[in-house]
C-alpha cells in the first residue's frame, strides 16, 4: 500500500467476526487517527477451500458473480473506476467444471473471486468501509453465498436465495443493505 495500512484478522468464523469483534470501537479508533476508507482500498474475505465440498461448489460462486457482476458491484459499493482490483473473469463456458478450470487457468489475482491462494478463495469485490452495518453485511453475504454453494439442492445461486438464507440466519445487516440497494424483493 502507498500512504495507507492494511488490517488483517486471524482466521475465524463469521460468527466470531459478528459477535466478538467490536468494529464500531475499531472504526472510531481508525477515524481518531485520521484514517479513512478510499476508492482504492478494499475489504477482502478469505474462505478456506476445505469448507467446500469440491471445485464445482466454488464454480457456483464464480457463476453467480459473472451473471450478476454489475448488481454485485452496486451491492459492494464499487464503481467502474474502482473495480480494477476485482474484475470479472468474462467466461464463456457454462458447465461448473469448465467454469472452475477456466477461472483457475487464468491465474489472475485481481478478480472478484480470486482463486490464486492455494488454501483459500478470496472475495475481493467489497469496497473498504468504516460502516459497521456494511462490514457485517459483507461478512454475512460471504457466509450465505458459501453455504448456498455447498447445498446440493441449489443449482444456481441467486439474490432470492441469498435473501431467504439471510432471513433464516437472522442476518439483519445483510437484509438492510440488500433493501437499501434494491435487491431485497419480498412479497408483501
Amino acid at each position: 500500500l502507498q500512504n495507507g495500512m492494511e488490517f488483517v484478522t486471524h482466521p475465524c468464523t463469521p460468527q466470531f467476526h459478528l459477535s466478538n469483534i467490536d468494529y464500531d470501537k475499531f472504526f472510531k479508533r481508525v477515524q481518531g487517527l485520521h484514517g479513512e476508507s478510499s476508492a482504492n482500498s478494499g475489504l477482502h474475505v478469505h474462505v478456506n477451500r476445505d469448507f467446500f465440498k469440491g471445485n464445482n461448489e466454488i464454480a457456483k460462486i464464480i457463476r453467480f458473480v459473472e451473471n450478476n457482476f454489475d448488481t454485485l458491484m452496486l451491492f459492494a459499493c464499487r464503481t467502474n473506476e474502482d473495480s480494477n482490483w476485482c474484475r470479472e473473469y468474462g467466461l464463456e463456458v457454462k458447465e461448473l467444471s469448465q467454469i472452475y478450470a477456466e477461472a483457475q487457468k487464468q491465474n489472475e489475482k485481481y478478480r472478484a473471486i480470486n482463486l490464486c491462494p492455494s488454501n483459500t478463495i478470496e472475495f475481493r469485490m467489497f469496497r473498504s468501509t468504516q460502516d459497521v452495518e456494511r462490514m457485517h453485511a459483507y461478512i454475512q453475504f460471504v457466509d450465505v453465498v458459501t453455504d448456498l454453494a455447498n447445498m446440493d439442492s441449489i443449482r444456481y445461486i441467486g439474490w432470492s436465495n441469498i435473501a431467504r438464507v439471510a432471513k433464516n440466519k437472522k442476518y439483519v445487516e445483510l437484509r438492510n443493505v440488500l433493501q437499501k440497494t434494491g435487491l431485497l424483493k419480498e412479497k408483501k
